[in-house]
C-alpha cells in the first residue's frame, strides 16, 4: 500500500484544480499505481480523497473560496496552523492504516517533513513527484527531469548519485487532450508572475507578428495591449488575456494555438503546459535550459530575442499530429505509468530484496 499525503488547499481532481500543477499531478498519479498493481490510499482536503484531512468548510477558513483565475493562497511554512493540523491528522489516519510493507508518500515537499520523521524508521518514504524546490530528509525521491535532479542535487549538496531516485516526467493523459486546426495565435498559458516570462512571451509574439493569448490567475488590471499582473509585470503588445479554463474551453484554447511560447526564467523542473501543447500537437517555444533541454531539439530553444523569432518560424510549420505521437511515447499516463511501477519495485528490493545487488 502506498499512502499518499497530499495538500490541504485544493481538492483531488485534476480538471478543477488543473492550475495546480501538484494536485493535478497527484490526481493522474494514484490510479496510475493502481494500473501497475500498487495499492493507494490518498490523504487530502476537501472531499474527493480516499481520506479527508481538512472539510471543505475548514478549507474556506483558510483560504476563501478559490476560483481558476486567482492565485494559490497558501504558504509552505509547516508551523502554520492549516500545516500542522493537516499533518497531525494525516499521522494519525495513516497510523490507524498502516501495514509492515507499506511506503508513505508525500507530494508537498519539505513542508511535509514532520510526516516522514514519524515512519522514517519504519517505512519507506519517498517523494514521488519533485517538482518544487525543498526536498525532504530521509527520503527517495522521483523527479520531473534529470534537470531539476540536478539542480537540486546541488542545492542540497548531494555529490554523489543516488541509485533508488529515479527521473519520471509529469504524466500527461492523452484523453484529455486532441489535435485541431491552427487559428493562427500564439499562446502563454500559466500564473501571469514575472517568473513564468509573461512579458516575455508577449515581446516574441508581437516581432514574430502573431497575436499572444495569455490564460491564467494573476491579473491586477488589463485593457487593449496592456496586461498588468498583481506582481506588478507589465505584459504589452498584440497581447489578449483570456481568463483561465479547464475541460473541454481548455483542450480547445491548446489545440488551435499557431506556436505555443514557455518562456520560464527559473530552471524548469517540468513546466506541464508545454507537454500539454504537445500532446495537442503545438510546438513549443522555450528558453535553452532547464526541463526543455529533454524535451525539445535545439532549434525551438532561444538565448536571445533572435534565436527566439526563429524557432517560432521553425515551430509554426511543424505543429502536427508527430507531436503528440512523440508525447504519447514519451510521457503518456500509461507510458510513465510503467516507469513508476519498475520504481516502486525497485524499492521493494530495499526491504524484501538485497537493494543493488538484487538480480
Amino acid at each position: 500500500m502506498i499512502h499518499l499525503v497530499g495538500l490541504p488547499h485544493t481538492q483531488f481532481d485534476a480538471d478543477e484544480f488543473s492550475f495546480c500543477a501538484f494536485t493535478a499531478k497527484s490526481a493522474r498519479l494514484a490510479p496510475m499505481l493502481r494500473s501497475v498493481g500498487r495499492e493507494v490510499t490518498v490523504y487530502w482536503g476537501g472531499n474527493k480523497a480516499d481520506v479527508s484531512l481538512l472539510s471543505i468548510e475548514e478549507q474556506n477558513k483558510y483560504f476563501d473560496l478559490y476560483t481558476s483565475d486567482d492565485l494559490p493562497r497558501i504558504e509552505w511554512d509547516a508551523n502554520l496552523s492549516y500545516w500542522k493540523t493537516f499533518h497531525s491528522r494525516a499521522i494519525y489516519e495513516i497510523s490507524r492504516r498502516i501495514k509492515p510493507g507499506d511506503y508513505i508518500a508525500v507530494a508537498g515537499g519539505a513542508v511535509s517533513q514532520e510526516i516522514v520523521d514519524y515512519f522514517k524508521n519504519d517505512y519507506t518514504c519517498v517523494e514521488p513527484g519533485v517538482g518544487y524546490g525543498g526536498i525532504c530528509r530521509d527520503t527517495f525521491c522521483c523527479f520531473e527531469s534529470y534537470a531539476w535532479m540536478h539542480d537540486r542535487y546541488g542545492a542540497y549538496g548531494i555529490g554523489d548519485g543516488r541509485a533508488f531516485d529515479t527521473v519520471i516526467p509529469n504524466a500527461v493523459d492523452p484523453t484529455k487532450w486532441s489535435v485541431m486546426p491552427s487559428e493562427g495565435y500564439a499562446l502563454f498559458v500559466g500564473r501571469l508572475i514575472a517568473r513564468k516570462g509573461p512579458h516575455a512571451a508577449a515581446e516574441i509574439a508581437t516581432k514574430a507578428g502573431l497575436k499572444l493569448l495569455l490564460a491564467g490567475g494573476g491579473v491586477k488590471h488589463k485593457e487593449p495591449g496592456r496586461i498588468t499582473a498583481t506582481d506588478g509585470t507589465v505584459i504589452e503588445g498584440n497581447v489578449e488575456h483570456v481568463g483561465s479554463f479547464v475541460g473541454d474551453a481548455r483542450r480547445e484554447l491548446f489545440a488551435k494555438a499557431e506556436v505555443f511560447i514557455c518562456p520560464t526564467l527559473y530552471i524548469g523542473p517540468w513546466e506541464g503546459v508545454h507537454a500539454e501543447s504537445l500532446m495537442s500537437g503545438v510546438s513549443v517555444v522555450a528558453p535553452d535550459y532547464g526541463v526543455f533541454t529533454e524535451t525539445l531539439p535545439k532549434e525551438y530553444r532561444y538565448r536571445n530575442l533572435k534565436q527566439a523569432l526563429e524557432a517560432i518560424e521553425i515551430a509554426r510549420i511543424t505543429r502536427g499530429e508527430h507531436w503528440r505521437e512523440h508525447a504519447i511515447r514519451s510521457f503518456s499516463t500509461d507510458a510513465c505509468a510503467q516507469m513508476y511501477g519498475e520504481w516502486f519495485d525497485r524499492l521493494d528490493t530495499l526491504r524484501n530484496g538485497r537493494g543493488w545487488y538484487q538480480l
